[in-house]
């Protein structure tokens, strides 16, 4: 994959942990145990919560922009805390 910038395709990823988005609430919403189940991801975040999808877009933005051409092959965390 060390070629990939040579071609100038760029790779980079954000592992951002749990958003709170329609997703995760989709997945969990049948499950008998649901609540007990997202306390204990809540928990095991820094800040005991789940970021927003307003927390991640900044980094989004940057790794679309010509700012970021330099960068590449690296994931970003955005883990809360």
């Amino acid at each position: 994959m060390d070629e990939l910038p040579v071609l100038g395709r760029l790779r980079d990823g954000i592992a951002p942990g749990l958003v709170d988005t329609p997703m995760p609430r989709e997945f969990l919403k049948n499950l008998a145990n649901k609540d007990p189940l997202w306390a204990s991801m809540l928990e095991k975040s820094p800040l005991q919560r789940a970021a927003t999808p307003e927390e991640i877009v900044g980094l989004a933005v940057y790794q679309a922009r010509d700012e970021s051409s330099y960068t590449t092959g690296r994931s970003d965390e955005r883990r809360v805390g």
